[in-house]
Order: structure tokens, then sequence, then C-alpha cells
């Protein structure tokens, strides 16, 4: 008998999970094209030199990718994010045959052979948003935007963390570290200062060969605090004079201005230490997090990586770019969780939005009332059961939290008076056939 089973970090998503991860999509999805985004779709298989391109993600993230050959004995990889191919779809097309800036979003499954804990996993699903070939920091501002709308829509409270990364960088050239190989290899152990503490990063920075005289002027400016992210900024302004530094204090001030002008009203954090592993950054980054939850990971994060598409076009030409992915796992694991903290709209454990449920009648008088509801895109499925019926119907609509209920018999037919019942709020509507759709319709989007 074959030994049944999954592998670790891969799992089975049952219908009740499945639907809440479909309608988070949906909010994705539908966020991303009210801002002007088009969708875009890429191979789950690459070739391995392109994903373990020097352009690509780091040294780090290469250890995690999923390997194999083909029948033709050619090296492939399994994606492990949606930024390199996007890359490499553009290398591939150029800029000159896409309408500038391209605005595109991708959401689709990725790999990691990496450690496994709640909310992360080996397969995962990523949603990509990102503006090519604009240097303008409006759209900076305009991704954290997005990231604010979807986890807005969510109903869990949130905070936006933000940083830049010349800024980084420019107090780690003050500590007298100009090499970008070494700026990256400090980099990537101030990025898991949450994770292990500063001394376990002090720690990281000596087995690396970067000792006190360093490594302590850089702690001693990441670790300023003020009461406000426009005093901190002014306490760099002030007191930084690296170039590089000062030119991330002033981008942290436009990308702040156009959040307050768009009236962002969700906590941003300006947190100087905030450095994001990938060797791909070249300006602003964020992460965002919930609240008071279990989960300690970011649920999104992003950022500027103005070189990376440039370098895979072969001209070492200048690209900029910016973009976030949102890790729809980390939010998931939280509301199958929590379910009580979010909107109402992840409590249905059913697509059906209406139950007809016919008594005394037969069936084929009620297929014409759930062809209109169908016609009009309301989902709705007819309850077939001939004993107790209705107790039966009303039970299971309420059990699987289906929002609205028609309770169809003869005198219903004869009369064209349907009985609609809010399952939520437990009121009735009288309406006919002709206008049935058109009253549902407005108590779903009333629910």
């Amino acid at each position: 008998m074959v030994n049944l089973r999954i592998l670790k970090g891969t799992q089975d998503k049952p219908v009740d999970e499945s639907i809440i991860q479909s309608k988070l999509l949906s909010i994705i999805r539908d966020t991303y094209e009210r801002y002007g985004f088009n969708p875009l779709e890429t191979p789950i298989l690459e070739f391995t030199d392109i994903l373990s391109s020097k352009y690509a993600g780091g040294a780090e993230i290469l250890k995690e990718i999923y390997t194999l050959k083909d029948n033709g004995d050619r090296n492939l990889a399994l994606r492990y994010d949606l930024t390199v191919p996007l890359c490499r779809y553009i290398g591939m097309v150029g800029t000159r045959s896409l309408k500038l800036p391209f605005k595109r979003y991708e959401i689709g499954k990725v790999f990691r052979d990496g450690p496994v804990k709640v909310g992360r996993y080996r397969e995962f699903i990523q949603c990509d948003v990102d503006v090519i070939d604009s240097k303008d920091l409006l759209h900076d501002a305009e991704i954290c935007a997005i990231i604010c709308e979807v986890l807005d829509n969510l109903g869990k409270d949130f905070y936006i963390e933000i940083n830049n990364r010349k800024l980084l960088v420019g107090i780690i050239e003050d500590a007298g570290i100009d090499n970008e190989d070494l700026q990256s290899k400090i980099i990537l152990s101030i990025d898991k200062l949450k994770k292990i503490g500063e001394e376990g990063v002090k720690n990281e920075l000596i087995e690396k060969g970067i000792g006190p005289s360093t490594y302590d002027p850089i702690f001693e400016n990441i670790g300023v605090k003020k009461d406000t992210n426009q005093d901190l900024l002014d306490y760099y302004e002030k007191n930084l004079k690296n170039p590089t530094a000062q030119e991330g204090i002033s981008e942290l001030r436009k990308i702040l201005d156009y959040l307050e002008a768009m009236a962002i009203h969700k906590e941003i954090r300006f947190r100087p230490e905030l450095a994001r592993g990938l060797e791909i950054y070249t300006g602003t980054i964020f992460e965002a997090f919930f609240k008071d939850a279990e989960i300690t990971s970011s649920v999104a994060a992003g950022g500027r990586y103005d070189k990376i598409i440039g370098k895979f076009l072969g001209k070492n030409k200048v690209v900029p770019a910016v973009g976030a992915t949102i890790g729809i796992d980390v939010i998931l694991a939280d509301i199958y969780n929590n379910l009580d903290q979010y909107s109402e709209i992840f409590k249905a454990k059913t697509c059906v939005q209406v139950l007809i449920i016919p008594i005394k009648i037969d069936v084929k008088k009620v297929i014409p009332v759930a062809a209109e509801l169908r016609n009009n895109g309301i989902n709705c499925e007819v309850f077939i059961k001939k004993k107790k019926a209705v107790s039966k119907g009303l039970s299971l609509a309420d059990s699987e939290k289906i929002p609205i209920s028609i309770i169809i018999g003869p005198t219903e037919i004869e009369n064209d008076k349907y009985s609609v019942k809010n399952m939520i709020t437990g009121k009735q509507i009288s309406t006919s056939l002709g206008n049935l759709s058109e009253n549902i319709l407005k108590i779903l989007n009333y629910n």
C-alpha cells in the first residue's frame, strides 16, 4: 500500500481555507488593478543559471533553490521569487516593446528549501506589484499605499516600517567601509537584528572580520530614537554629512510627504535599522507587520531596485524599478487562527451566496429562479431535500454562513412574491422575480 503523505513545508488546503485564500487574493488583485497595474504571468520553471545569476537574489537565497535536470540534461530550478523572472522577461523583450512605466502585478507560487515554521512554507504564493522604468518617488509611495489599502480591507491593525538603503549605506560608509561586498555583508547581518538581537548581530559581524571599531559607530547611528519620523529625519540631516545618507534622507522626506497627501493614516514608522537582506535594493525599503499578532513575521515587504534589470539587459543600462510582495501564507495562518479579528467576508464557509429552499413543489419550478440569480452574477445553490426541507435548509445556511436564503413554495410561484431572508441580520423582504437579483445584490453589498 502506498504511504500517503505530503512534503514538509507544503500543504493541502481544505475547502474552507481555500475559500478564505480566494477572497484574500481577490482583495489583492482588485486593489492592484485599481491602481492601474496589469497582470503578467511567468513560468514556475526557469534555467538555473538565470536564478543563480550574480544579478539575482544574493548568496543567502541561493542556498534555498530547488534544482533539477530535465530529460534533455538541462539544469533547471523552481523560481524562488517573482522578481527575477520579471527581470528576465524584461531583459528578453526589451523596454522598447513595453508601455513605460510598466506597471505589472503577478500572483503565483514560488519555492524555497528553507526553514519551515508557522506562515513560512517551502511552497507558497507571492503577490508582487512593481513599477518599471520610473525614478519618481511617487511610485514608491504608491506601492506603500497599495499595501496599506490591502491590509486595511482585512480589518486587522497593522503598521509599516520604512527606511532607505542609501541612509544605511551612508552610515556604514561613515564607519570606514567603502567596499560594496563588505557593505552587503554588514547589511545582511543587520537584517537579522530583530531575530537574534544586537549581540547576535555583533558576534556574526566579528565572524565576518568586522570588529567593534567599525560596528560600534554603525549601531550608535541606527539606534537613535526620536518621538516622530520628522524629528528623526531632522536629527540625521543635521548629524550625518555623508552625501549618500543625505540623499536617502531627502528621498524618505518626499515619500512621507506623498503618503500624507494620500491620507495614509496607518502608522508609518521610520526605522533606520531596517535593512531588508536581499542585495538588490538601492533606495526605499519597507516592511508591513500586524499589531498584537501571534505571527511576528512581516506580511508584506518591498523597495526600490534600480540596478538589477539593466544588468539583465546586458548593457549596464539603468532601469529604475520599485515594487513589493504580499506574503499571503503569513496572513492566512493568522486568519485561520484568529478569524474573529478579521472582516466578515472571510467567515463564509462556502462560495454560495444564496440558498434556494423548495418546499412542496417540483424542483423544476425553482430552476428559473436559480438561473435568474446566476445570470446576474450571484452564486446560488438549490437545496434538494424533501423531508424537513425548511429546517434543514436554514440550518445549512446558518452553519455554512450563507448570507441569504429563499424559501419557495407553490404560493410564491403563483403570486410572484419571494421571501428573501438575510441570514446575518435575520430581516426578511418580499420581492418579485423581476426585482429579485437587484434586491439580493443590495443585501450582499450592505452585508
